[in-house]
């Protein structure tokens, strides 16, 4: 799973077609990355999101009722994504990989590398994925008018490739 797929699941988020996150109704959230605010547009985030692998989050918090140590950041609600730091001594790192498939085939995979010696730590991750989206919307409407009936029958679609990378 993705961490988009992750922050749909939590209570109260919802997320639209466009990427925008709202918390409780409220727009206007500030998505964190290990305490510090990040600085994306809705479109960019929803595609860093979407490629950040769920195996390297450790915890999510969903603030609605931010205190005043977070007043700058607003105070329509705060999501605080949590990474996973690895504590082993010396080399070492995880490769992660997933697939599925809807109406095309997608897919996403990570690397996360660590070294550490003594009181320093060197780490950094990169993460791939690419899906594609489709929409479909379909209506059909009569509409009546002085006992003369009209049916406006439509169809559209929507398709759109997303290829994003992140690296920390």
């Amino acid at each position: 799973a993705s961490a988009l797929e992750i922050i749909q699941k939590a209570p109260g988020i919802i997320i639209d077609r466009d990427d925008n996150i709202s918390v409780k109704g409220r727009t206007g959230v500030v998505v964190m990355i290990d305490g510090k605010p990040t600085q994306l547009s809705a479109a960019d985030l929803g595609g860093m999101l979407r490629n950040m692998n769920a195996t390297t989050i450790a915890q999510i918090e969903v603030i609605t009722s931010p205190s005043a140590k977070y007043e700058a950041a607003g105070n329509s609600g705060i999501i605080n994504i949590k990474t996973r730091k690895i504590k082993n001594a010396g080399f070492n790192g995880s490769f992660t990989a997933g697939t599925g498939y809807a109406k095309d085939a997608l897919y996403n995979s990570g690397l996360n590398l660590n070294y550490q010696k003594g009181k320093f730590n060197f780490f950094g991750n990169y993460n791939y994925g690419r899906t594609n989206q489709f929409l479909g919307i379909g209506v059909n409407r009569t509409v009546v008018h002085n006992e003369q009936a009209t049916l406006f029958d439509q169809y559209g679609e929507t398709t759109g490739l997303n290829d994003n990378s992140s690296w920390k």
